[in-house]
């Protein structure tokens, strides 16, 4: 919902690029568009750029990585960003898998509900919500849905992704439990 959305969503807010960052990257079916967002260690996302076409993708996320400290570069394998060409063959790609993308929408939803997410405001992360529309996978879970939604979801999927890559389980702290 909307007022749950606005607490999240900052106009100064921005991701710390002196912190552990992570690159995601995501396109629309046509490839018409590519999005590329950062997050940093901190749950601070942001989308960095979202302009036509794909073929500056892979030399703009290279660069992105290695001024970032070697950043991990995430993608929805089976998505139209995992057949940009080369994308997966950068040293720091780690590219999701359909569980990945799942868990990973699912998280960014539950973050938003939480408050545990700042977003930096941008009007094509606004279009995406705006014109959103849900793919039920299963029972309880679900993904953005490229085709049902009335705008290019490709902005929202490279947030979701940025956020979900930063969280995975080797960058979490490791938490001791007294017996």
């Amino acid at each position: 919902p909307a007022p749950v959305w606005a607490r999240c969503v900052s106009r100064s807010a921005a991701p710390d690029l002196t912190k552990r960052i992570t690159i995601a990257v995501d396109a629309p079916y046509d490839r018409d568009f590519a999005a590329v967002a950062l997050c940093d260690s901190d749950g601070t996302v942001g989308l960095f750029e979202y302009r036509p076409g794909v073929e500056w993708v892979v030399d703009h996320v290279e660069k992105l990585s290695k001024e970032h400290g070697k950043a991990d570069i995430v993608f929805d394998a089976r998505g139209p960003a995992g057949s940009i060409d080369g994308l997966n063959k950068l040293k720091k790609a780690k590219p999701f898998n359909a569980r990945q993308v799942i868990e990973a929408c699912a998280g960014f939803y539950d973050a938003v509900a939480d408050q545990q997410i700042t977003v930096r405001q941008d009007p094509d992360v606004e279009a995406a919500i705006a014109g959103l529309a849900k793919k039920d996978i299963g029972d309880s879970n679900y993904v953005w849905h490229r085709k049902a939604s009335s705008q290019d979801v490709s902005p929202l999927y490279a947030i979701t992704l940025a956020f979900a890559g930063s969280r995975e389980p080797s960058r979490r702290p490791v938490q001791m439990i007294s017996v």
